[in-house]
């Protein structure tokens, strides 16, 4: 299982989040210069083919192994750094022991970088133990350079704690240069994110602002319709009423005028309402049910069909409701005396599931309600009580007359 878990690590592929920095590539090739140079005038051993020839395939190999392979699977990235310390390890022993240091210490970097914390503490392991064999290697082969003291044991001590330390140096730079990374990135990702949030945000502002403009739009229109629509159908009674008058009784024709006069100054004033978005006048000035039975008196005197008037005094509704309930009634009624041709009507309202229910009868010819019809008043209706999210239901017949029953909530509640 674990060996299955290794091959697995080995195979992945997980470019590093972190970038080498050139910084350090620029070192390294400095410190590498250093030593083509040192070791060109001032060999170890004297040059002959074999030390020419052992020179220029580590220095070949260093330099190769300058630039660490990021995008590469965990496998070559492993390989990478053992055979990095193998030619170091080699050039410690050919050259001068000075170069383990920024060597062992650029490949314990570039551990960090590639194959993070956790395997670059070992790699920084296997580090020293490359040290410590090259100092034993060296004074088995006489390689070391005496100084006091002349002990190597002591040498590979003091050289032990001094790469352990630079080791542990460099990874405290690393992580603090990984922690700055990872700030820009989430950084630069928190930007892309409140960008685009903002641009949501806009957008969601346009969208709403053309809704609530299509909203007026049509809820002037509704206004329009209603108030004027009613207030034009009954003063077209009355013209229509003094021009049948006007030879056999003309002071009922005048009567007659004075009304139409009356209901023409009516619809301009609805008009200006309307268009200035206020609610209707009658509502502004008295009760909703004093409202509705100065609605139904005005229907009967100008068609002449009464009106069975059952509302309750006290009904206590807020605006929104009874605006909506005014302005189905009027355009109820408006219906009735273009197109019934009824004799009776019946207006009520009462109390019905948490709510109030208005019901508007004529016993006139009816219609059928499938029928396709290019009426805006039925769709304004229908509009004004989805609007207070209210019900509606509409029952007619051909000969049968019409019954409208809309149904509101008390308040909102």
């Amino acid at each position: 299982m674990q060996l299955a878990t290794l091959q697995n690590w080995l195979q992945e592929k997980s470019p590093s989040p972190l970038v080498y920095p050139e910084n350090f590539l620029k070192f390294e090739q400095v410190v590498f210069g250093f030593v083509c140079v040192a070791q060109v005038i001032s060999p170890r051993q004297p040059w002959s083919p074999s030390t020419v020839l052992m020179t220029v395939l580590i220095l070949t190999s260093i330099a190769l192994l300058l630039k660490p392979p990021l995008q590469a699977n965990n496998g070559f990235k492993l390989s990478y750094l053992i055979g990095s310390i193998a030619v170091t390890f080699l050039a410690v022993l050919v050259f001068r022991p000075l170069v383990a240091l920024p060597f062992y210490l650029g490949i314990a970097l570039k551990s960090r970088f590639l194959l993070g914390r956790l395997s670059a503490r070992r790699i920084g392991a296997v580090i020293l133990l490359a040290f410590v064999g090259n100092v034993m290697i060296g004074e088995n082969l006489g390689l070391l350079d005496r100084i006091a003291p002349p002990d190597p044991w002591v040498i590979a001590f003091n050289g032990t704690i001094l790469i352990g330390i630079g080791i542990w140096g460099a990874s405290v730079i690393v992580d603090a240069l990984a922690a700055e990374q990872s700030s820009r990135l989430q950084a630069e990702a928190l930007a892309h994110e409140l960008s685009l949030a903002n641009q949501r945000l806009v957008e969601g502002a346009r969208q709403a602002e053309a809704l609530a403009t299509a909203q007026e739009r049509n809820r002037i229109a509704r206004e329009i319709h209603d108030s004027l629509g009613h207030c034009l159908t009954a003063l077209n009674i009355q013209i229509e009423a003094s021009l049948k008058l006007a030879n056999r009784n003309p002071e009922r024709s005048a009567q007659a005028l004075a009304e139409a006069k009356r209901l023409g100054s009516e619809a301009l004033q609805e008009v200006r309402r309307s268009v200035r978005a206020l609610r209707p006048q009658m509502l502004e000035s008295q009760s909703f049910s004093e409202a509705l039975q100065h609605l139904s008196s005005d229907f009967e005197s100008n068609t002449g069909i009464p009106v069975a008037f059952n509302v309750q005094a006290d009904f206590q509704l807020e605006p929104p409701y009874t605006d909506a309930l005014f302005r189905v009634v009027q355009e109820g009624l408006t219906n009735i005396a273009r197109y019934s041709q009824a004799s009776q009507v019946e207006l009520g309202l009462q109390s019905k599931s948490g709510g109030c229910e208005l019901v508007l009868k004529d016993n006139g010819r009816g219609f059928d309600p499938k029928e396709k019809r290019d009426g805006f008043g039925l769709w304004s209706i229908r509009e004004r009580i989805e609007a207070v999210s209210g019900k509606l239901e509409i029952h007619a017949a051909p000969g049968s007359g019409c019954q409208l029953y809309v149904w509101v909530p008390a308040n909102g509640h």
